[in-house]
């Protein structure tokens, strides 16, 4: 009898972590874009991204991508991480269809030891929306050229600190289902714990365990006065 840890010893856990992650996520993207008018079934090209652990991880993804298809393909250094960003050929919007694209991506990245870090509507394809400002005000991060290029981006949060208290600021109908804050809040720990590794070189696993454990005590011990 083949017990569920077998499955270990020929597919990585991290590999069938960002499997089960991107399935995930891509199913509220899938429904966010119907919500903004994306027609099932209609020619959409894909843009994606994968974070590379070296330049040479971002050559070598980025050569077998190009045997396997005719995406267009770039590669780029980005705050200490070796971005891969590519733009898949049209295919009919559906979910079936997408799943197993995703699939394919995480695995391809893996082999290659880097992470495939979702997918977005193609900016040639998505539907009209406006762009998202830079001027936001003094102390505003700038945003990077995936967002500011894209025309199907939307923007769903700020967090501000201000007159010694936080401000947030939520647009959400971006995201009809409520459950998709959810994975938007654990995303953002994950990323939070990837900036401390470059800010101050602490491993991503401290910087995860610390910021739980601020959401623990929050949790526990509310500090605010919603």
């Amino acid at each position: 009898m083949t017990r569920p840890t077998d499955i270990y010893q020929s597919i990585s856990r991290d590999l069938l972590e960002n499997f089960l992650w991107q399935h995930q996520v891509s199913a509220v993207a899938f429904q966010q874009a119907l919500t903004r008018g994306q027609a099932r079934g209609r020619p959409t090209a894909l843009a994606y991204t994968f974070e590379c652990r070296s330049p040479e991880a971002a050559e070598g993804l980025r050569g077998y991508l190009a045997e396997q298809s005719s995406d267009v393909i770039t590669t780029a250094q980005r705050d200490g991480s070796w971005l891969l960003s590519g733009t898949a050929a049209e295919v009919g919007f559906d979910l079936g269809l997408i799943l197993e694209w995703v699939g394919y991506l995480c695995d391809a990245g893996s082999q290659f030891d880097s992470r495939f870090d979702g997918w977005t509507i193609a900016p040639a394809q998505g539907p009209p929306a406006p762009s998202p400002s830079n001027s936001a005000g003094a102390g505003a991060i700038p945003l990077p050229p995936d967002i500011s290029e894209d025309p199907a981006a939307v923007e769903l949060a700020r967090v501000w600190t201000a007159q010694d208290r936080q401000f947030f600021l939520l647009n959400a109908a971006g995201l009809p289902e409520p459950a998709a804050w959810g994975i938007v809040a654990l995303d953002l720990m994950k990323h939070a714990a990837r900036a401390y590794r470059r800010i101050d070189g602490r491993s991503e696993q401290d910087a995860h365990k610390r910021i739980l454990a601020g959401f623990m005590a929050e949790m526990q011990n509310p500090s605010d006065r919603l």
